[in-house]
């Protein structure tokens, strides 16, 4: 009689078990994590399109290709969906349909898995539809972006500064004059080699005074970050000296 209690329990153990995997409740909690988007509807994200995901008090949202979204999020088990995506207003030249094509498929999601910490958001017919992995740093080798200064506008309207990133080499448009440099980048440790430039000369106010301050931006940039909308190019100290957009 002493050993029938103990069978009892060692038969009813397992399909204990297996009754809560069923009800999904071995599925982990996503409150308070924080992912960023590697791939949509089966193509990789490039380099320069930056999308990011956290789960917050009953909240999703984050950073899309140009605006920031947020929506409210319901997690029973493995089953996910979202409700009233919404986002900022702001149109970013080349990156709309990315954006389009990720708030679209936000609101289709109705269930997750994680495998080998990845993120990957399914549809209803159970198709991955939206992979995130822990938020890194991106490789610049390939990609373009505008660049700004923090605190200075640009002294003409219209104008536009750029950078562009291949074969170890970054050039673009500064106010006035064509730019090159080396780069060299390892992790998120990032340096620009002296950078050389075109030798043309544009009147009106500011224009020289603007360039002469990028360019030596370039040569305090010590790191590279990730930041809503974009990256943060950072100095020694961690300041932010230039800024990166899409």
């Amino acid at each position: 009689m002493k050993h029938i209690f103990p069978l009892i329990f060692s038969l009813l153990l397992p399909a204990s078990l297996l009754l809560a995997a069923c009800n999904g409740s071995a599925a982990p909690q996503l409150e308070g994590g924080e992912w960023q988007l590697i791939e949509m509807n089966g193509k990789p994200l490039p380099a320069q399109i930056l999308v990011t995901l956290n789960f917050q008090e009953g909240q999703a949202g984050g950073r899309a290709p140009c605006n920031q979204y947020g929506a409210g999020y319901q997690q029973d088990g493995s089953h996910l969906s979202f409700e009233q995506v919404i986002s900022t207003l702001m149109y970013c030249e080349d990156v709309m349909e990315y954006e389009t094509e990720y708030l679209a498929a936000l609101e289709g999601i109705r269930s997750f898995k994680l495998e080998n910490d990845r993120l990957h958001l399914l549809d209803e017919s159970g198709a991955s539809v939206l992979v995130f992995s822990q938020p890194q740093t991106p490789a610049l080798e390939g990609s373009t972006w505008k660049v700004s200064l923090p605190g200075i506008s640009l002294p003409a309207e219209g104008s536009e500064m750029t950078m562009s990133f291949s074969d170890e080499q970054v050039n673009g448009q500064a106010p006035c004059n064509s730019y090159f440099a080396g780069y060299t980048q390892v992790g998120s440790a990032l340096t620009f080699s002296a950078a050389g430039s075109t030798k043309m000369f544009c009147a009106g106010e500011d224009v020289m005074d603007v360039e002469t301050i990028f360019l030596a931006s370039l040569e305090q940039v010590r790191s590279v970050a990730a930041q809503a909308g974009g990256l943060a190019l950072l100095d020694e100290g961690g300041n932010v000296v230039l800024l990166l957009t899409p």
